[in-house]
């Protein structure tokens, strides 16, 4: 294989050869309607994984690329791009996605070893295998920073059904907003944001929503926005397909089991049992919830906000721990923002719905399971959910640890 690259425009150098990964690909098959709706695109380096797997070194040839042709630069988003990304059942944030900074090289090259050691965890691997993927290596996306400082602001647009959600991430994130969580959460309905807000954000709302209906049409599909705005100019960061639902009409003369609050996901799941964890579980238990969900497919989890909102260090390893859970009722959910990060909710569309539990529960100190049987019903475009009990609650019973 021929290992060289070439710029195509002003935003994009591509390799002469390999695969491109879906990441880059979704950005690059839309830069005609990114650009005909007035967005910018980071200038951005593809590196496959071929040329990756070729190198002696791979992180050391990932800073000669990023030298050679963003040349000048002193702040890069080194953004996995493995070709399993942004497929059917995604899972946002599985591998991992770093700024690095020119002043200090060593770090650098630190920081590169990690996204692209996070191909290779334990819940990647077993992520694959239950999705039927095919091992590989990992590619990189490399986009130059927008700004050295802080950008105006920082976000994301995802359409979900019948309305659209967009969410206002703190700016000094910039490139890593989707896994934060953000400061303002507003619903989007024809372009119009459906509650108070400022001027500039009604703009950044109509904008992004023209820009979703220039992007190619997906069968059955929406897309989401990862945006920008540095200088009055705005930025697609990422553009990625995600499932669409249509509107699900609740079901009637039923009571839930809990006062239900905000809802993520749209769906009807009959569930074969409760599983209930605290958000920073050791390590002997979490080994026990990963050969529970190995064990079992069909269940919901109840755990608090602190548990599943991050989607990577340790948060993150509890959240990809449960890989099989279809619903997650989730209590505290007002500690810090009020809505999950962005990667977090889109991985609970994709898997199944959240559900807020607006009320204290007295649950056991350690994980343990109860085969209480549920039915938990959440039509996100309206904010509806309901947790009906089918039978009578069962008791919990702790989960083993693993030696």
């Amino acid at each position: 294989m021929r290992i060289a690259f070439e710029r195509f425009d002003k935003d994009w150098i591509l390799p002469v050869e390999g695969t491109l990964g879906n990441k880059a690909q979704n950005l690059f098959a839309n830069r005609e309607a990114i650009a005909a709706a007035g967005f910018r695109r980071p200038e951005a380096v593809v590196v496959p994984w071929e040329y990756l797997k070729a190198a002696p070194d791979p992180s050391s040839f990932v800073l000669s690329v990023i030298d050679t042709w963003l040349s000048g630069w002193q702040r890069v988003y080194v953004r996995s791009n493995a070709p399993d990304e942004d497929t059917d059942r995604r899972i946002p944030g599985l591998y991992s996605t770093e700024h690095i900074w020119n002043e200090d090289r060593a770090y650098a090259e630190t920081l590169v070893e990690r996204v692209l050691d996070s191909y290779g965890t334990v819940v990647a691997r077993r992520s694959r295998k239950m999705r039927g993927v095919q091992e590989s290596e990992m590619g990189l996306l490399l986009e130059r920073a927008v700004s050295d400082a802080n950008v105006d602001y920082a976000g994301s647009y995802t359409e979900f059904g019948d309305s659209s959600k967009v969410l206002f991430a703190w700016p000094e994130y910039m490139h890593l907003t989707m896994t934060r969580s953000p400061m303002k959460s507003y619903s989007v309905t024809d372009g119009r944001i459906q509650a108070d807000h400022t001027p500039e954000e009604g703009e950044i709302a109509r904008r992004l929503d023209d820009l979703v209906t220039r992007l190619v049409h997906i069968e059955g599909k929406g897309w989401e926005i990862e945006f920008l705005v540095h200088k009055g100019e705005m930025y697609a960061a990422q553009v990625t397909p995600v499932i669409m639902h249509p509107q699900l009409i609740m079901p009637n003369g039923v009571q839930s089991v809990f006062e239900v609050g905000q809802v993520v996901g749209t769906g009807d799941y009959s569930l074969d049992g409760v599983l209930w964890t605290s958000p920073f579980p050791g390590e002997g238990h979490i080994q026990a919830l990963e050969k529970f969900d190995s064990e079992h497919a069909n269940y919901a989890v109840i755990t608090e906000k602190l548990a599943i909102n991050s989607t990577n260090r340790a948060g993150g390893q509890l959240f990809m721990s449960l890989l099989n859970a279809r619903a997650f009722l989730i209590t505290n959910i007002w500690r810090g923002s009020s809505s999950l990060a962005s990667h977090v909710e889109q991985y609970l569309r994709n898997t199944g719905v959240a559900l807020e539990i607006r009320e204290s529960l007295d649950l056991p100190l350690e994980p343990a399971y109860s085969p209480t049987k549920l039915r938990v019903v959440a039509d996100e475009s309206s904010g509806k959910g309901v947790v009906i009990l089918d039978g009578s609650w069962q008791p919990y019973e702790k989960l083993a640890l693993q030696p």
